[in-house]
């Protein structure tokens, strides 16, 4: 779509729909909350007395206690708890302990993890609160603050969270202005179910990760201290795990998946722009596959809107960086869309299917003119080119080893001959020329030096020479599954090559 006005308009569409609609999230939301401490008040009788409690007090104060991660996992453990008779993450005494606390204080304030901590996002009132460990530390028996410590270590093996300085909290804070400038309505939408924030350091099993969310952890996510360089890196990250948050509030009340999800192994879906690992962590089950179609959607539109306006934000907020590429977002998006369509479907409820359909409608409005069907190699072109930039950091990062460029120089040499037999066998005569012309100017001994110009180049001359743009899907000559061989091989080879230099295994969304 190339019309702004009717890009920009999507922002109003996307947070009107009841997919995207806080108001009607947050009321059903609110519904599933009190219907579970109803359930759960026979055994808990502080359930019932913070039901009770919350039936007396405003909108907004409704909002922050129930959308108050501890206070959520209390709820959601007790009932587990008491329907299961086993035991299940926080213990039933210390679920009943959150209840009271959280009854008792409901009148003087909301949002009891949000309570004593100093900054927020924004001055809305949908802006979530800051982590601090400045709450954390004076606090440590307080019952939310020991609670949150313990779930954050069941769900990430960590405890250790940072304190934001000066300069951070202000690229924090630049960062949500940005997201606002670029779609008011839907970054309204999403923050909303945002209610704490918190930054880590990259370090242990923190390492690699740049953001992350997790449904057993609704209510808060997390940002690498890392990246806070960037408000447009920030205005991407922030939508994208708030996002998350939306369609984890958005699940409690509706049928995206069916009532058995779960109970028995499911569908695995290959993100391909994903590096691989042993344990197949670019493998997703269908709920996560459901939650990054939904963020791609919102990207695509997000970045679209920061590439057309770049030119006129980049005096208040830095030269357009880090974001990811507006092609990039809807690619994934339209990948997402065919495999929920082709292998997740049956794992989908009523919602969940009409949510399908719903984004799938707004994706076509933003692109349309999708890949073809079963196009896959652009997707893996973009993990290639991935795996460069970390191997080049790497090369640039670390001291010289000759072992490692002669491995690397090898892998590259390998890689130019399958692009050539590729390009050869599509009787891409002009393309290949072009990429003999380009390869020529890197020496042969320096192959390593260039891995990541070789890459981008190589790259470049597979798109090119495809009709499409995409690859060559269901082209009878197979050159897709010579691309895709290739690819998979120097993924294994660089694992092998780095390990104990650089993880590349992580998954993104």
């Amino acid at each position: 779509m190339q019309n702004a006005s009717a890009i920009d308009s999507l922002d109003a569409v996307l947070a009107r729909h009841p997919f995207g609609n806080s108001d009607y999230i947050h009321q059903q939301l609110h519904i599933c909350y009190k219907r579970r401490l109803h359930k759960i008040s026979h055994r808990l009788p502080a359930a019932g007395r913070l039901l009770g409690e919350l039936e007396q007090v405003g909108p907004y104060a409704q909002y922050r206690t129930l959308g108050d991660t501890v206070v959520r996992c209390a709820v959601q453990h007790a009932m587990r708890q008491i329907e299961t008779g086993a035991p299940y993450g926080l213990p039933l005494e210390q679920c009943e302990e959150i209840l009271r606390a959280a009854a008792g204080e409901l009148a003087v304030r909301c949002g009891p993890l949000g309570s004593g901590l100093t900054h927020r996002l924004g001055p809305e009132p949908y802006h979530g609160w800051i982590w601090s460990e400045d709450r954390a530390a004076p606090a440590r028996d307080d019952v939310f603050v020991r609670s949150f410590l313990t779930l954050l270590h069941d769900n990430y093996g960590e405890t250790q969270l940072c304190t934001p300085d000066a300069d951070e909290l202000a690229m924090l804070s630049r960062g949500v202005r940005l997201l606002g400038e670029l779609l008011p309505r839907c970054a309204r939408s999403a923050l909303t179910h945002a209610h704490v924030i918190a930054v880590f350091a990259p370090a242990g099993e923190w390492a690699t990760r740049a953001s992350s969310s997790q449904f057993r952890l609704s209510g808060t996510f997390f940002l690498s201290r890392g990246r806070l360089s960037s408000p447009w890196w920030l205005a991407e990250h922030m939508f994208h795990e708030a996002l998350h948050q939306q369609i984890y509030d958005f699940r409690h009340g509706h049928s995206l998946l069916v009532p058995t999800y779960g109970e028995r192994p499911g569908v695995q879906v290959c993100s391909p722009w994903n590096l691989p690992s042993p344990s197949r962590s670019n493998y997703w089950d269908t709920d996560r596959v459901l939650a990054a179609f939904h963020v791609y959607v919102h990207l695509a539109l997000l970045c679209t809107l920061a590439e057309q306006r770049a030119p006129e934000l980049s005096g208040v907020y830095g030269p357009l960086d880090k974001m990811t590429g507006r092609r990039d977002a809807l690619a994934r998006a339209h990948y997402l869309a065919e495999q929920l369509r082709a292998a997740c479907w049956d794992e989908l409820g009523l919602a969940g299917r009409r949510f399908v359909d719903w984004f799938g409608s707004v994706l076509d409005a933003l692109d349309p003119s999708p890949p073809p069907p079963g196009a896959c190699v652009h997707l893996l072109l973009d993990r290639y080119r991935r795996e460069a930039r970390e191997v080049d950091t790497l090369q640039r990062s670390r001291a010289p080893s000759p072992e490692r460029s002669r491995s690397l120089a090898a892998l590259a040499r390998e890689e130019v001959r399958t692009a050539r037999r590729v390009l050869t066998a599509v009787d891409a005569t002009a393309a290949r020329d072009r990429l003999e012309g380009v390869l020529a100017e890197f020496p042969e001994d320096d192959l390593a030096d260039h891995f990541l110009k070789v890459r981008a180049v190589i790259s470049r001359a597979l798109l090119d020479a495809s009709p499409s743009g995409y690859g060559w899907a269901h082209d009878p000559r197979k050159p897709d599954e010579m691309v895709k061989q290739q690819i998979e091989h120097s993924s294994a080879a660089l694992m092998a090559l780095l390990a104990g230099d650089v993880n590349l295994s992580r998954p993104g969304a």
